[in-house]
């Protein structure tokens, strides 16, 4: 009787070569499918953040500016090194991510142009008017004395401008109308409104299955596309 009890099992081969190519194809794979996951992301955070994707009659221009500075890459080819990385450098990306707080330096006011001072609205609403968008030029422009200032309940001011409006009357005067142009406040604390740690907890389970769906072609051999 030989002691020779050794079976040849067929597809051996073809298992080594897998074997041998899968951390390649892998790492391809799952570049495919993180370039996948994270476009993907990012065209649903356009579509669903409230700033990005604004209703009608609000800042539609700022909105295609600041989506534009909302950028995303993956780097490098290996399962070692591949890294995918979706950022933004704006600051008032950062601000309404968090609601930031803004505060004036001591002694001072922030100024923010509000009503008159803002583009018409279903335009480019909440945008500043260019005259309105420097408070110092401002004043120097029109003189303090065509200025008017309220107090407001939390110790700021609301400063008016005063127009004058109509025809002259008999003795040349004109009808004065004042218009609200800025307020001033110590601190500004706005919501956060920006969504995008929201919207990429919601998208997990997007990325986690264009990654299985890349690890699952490398098992059975196949190269994405």
């Amino acid at each position: 009787m030989s002691d020779d009890l050794s079976v040849e099992i067929e597809g051996l081969d073809e298992l080594d070569r897998l074997l041998q190519e899968f951390p390649k194809r892998l790492g391809g794979n799952l570049r495919i499918g993180m370039r996948k996951g994270i476009s993907r992301y990012r065209r649903r955070l356009i579509d669903e953040s409230p700033v990005l994707h604004p209703h009608e009659g609000r800042a539609r221009k700022r909105a295609r500016t600041l989506s534009a500075t909302i950028t995303w890459k993956v780097k490098g080819r290996r399962l070692q090194n591949l890294e995918g990385v979706i950022k933004t450098e704006s600051f008032a990306a950062y601000g309404l991510e968090t609601g930031e707080s803004y505060k004036a330096k001591s002694g001072k006011y922030l100024v923010i142009p509000i009503g008159f001072a803002l583009s018409s609205r279903g335009k480019r609403a909440g945008r500043p008017k260019k005259r309105f968008k420097s408070y110092a030029k401002f004043v120097q422009e029109v003189g303090l004395k065509s200025l008017s200032f309220t107090p407001t309940k939390n110790r700021g001011w609301i400063v008016w401008l005063k127009r004058f409006v109509g025809r002259a009357r008999k003795d040349g005067t004109r009808k004065a109308k004042y218009q609200p142009i800025y307020v001033m406040v110590r601190s500004a604390d706005p919501e956060p409104k920006l969504g995008m740690f929201k919207i990429w907890d919601a998208n997990v389970p997007k990325i986690l299955e264009a990654l299985s769906e890349g690890l699952e072609a490398a098992l059975q051999g196949i190269d994405l596309k």
